[in-house]
């Protein structure tokens, strides 16, 4: 009986000096900002908690509010990767979002694919400006807002390199495809290889004609259509 009890004694003791959980280490500090222990679990008790999670530099929950991190105010968002990517900057109801276009202009995904307008709480795209505030309007000439998304137009088409390379010149949705021979007819590959009639979607020797015009034809003695090319 004694042996019993000397044993219920030691594992009281154990019990009692068992350390409490080192939260500071813990995933739930850095992603979450529970950082203190209190009582037996771990919890957030500081706004430097919550300042230093993953949760208040990604999406704005910096403040400390009974044990968890909270988004409190326009600052907490602000202080969001959310604001700078997404223009979610001004708190709602324990959210980021977007309030007006201010918050929009500045942001990545408007200079990148044109959402620079506010629309429900997001940012969108809204109008032709929007897009040509993008980086996919100088680069790809994705200059035309349409569906909520930037595409190309005709006249984007006709000043790409596509173009006046390869005959591609006016616009569908995303693309810039071959409209006419006449495209065909002022592309570099109908100067250089014959390529100088619209077929089946592409730019293609037609006729015996179109071969001789080129250089292909000049300097490789490459004069015949064959399949759509130029051969000797």
């Amino acid at each position: 009986m004694r042996t019993v009890v000397s044993l219920l004694g030691a594992l009281a003791l154990f019990g009692a000096c068992k350390r409490a959980p080192d939260c500071s280490a813990l995933d739930a500090c850095r992603s979450l900002g529970q950082c203190t222990i209190v009582g037996t679990t771990c919890a957030a008790t500081s706004d430097a908690d919550c300042a230093a999670s993953e949760l208040c530099v990604k999406n704005g929950f910096c403040t400390v509010s009974q044990g968890a991190c909270v988004i409190a105010s326009d600052d907490d968002c602000k202080r969001g990767d959310s604001c700078k990517k997404l223009g979610w900057c001004h708190a709602k109801d324990n959210h980021c979002v977007v309030v007006s276009d201010a918050d929009c202009v500045d942001t990545e995904q408007c200079r990148e694919i044109g959402r620079c307008s506010a629309k429900d709480g997001e940012c969108a795209v809204l109008t032709d400006l929007d897009c040509r505030r993008s980086s996919r309007c100088s680069t790809d000439r994705f200059c035309k807002a349409s569906g909520g998304e930037c595409v190309h137009a005709d006249v984007d088409c006709k000043t790409a390199p596509e173009c006046k390379a390869f005959g591609r010149c006016v616009a569908s949705g995303e693309l810039c495809i071959v409209g006419s021979s006449v495209d065909c007819g002022q592309s570099d590959v109908c100067e250089s290889s014959g390529l100088c009639t619209l077929v089946d979607g592409a730019c293609k020797a037609d006729s015996n004609a179109d071969c001789k015009t080129s250089h292909a034809c000049a300097e490789y003695q490459r004069c015949r259509a064959v399949d759509g090319e130029c051969v000797k």
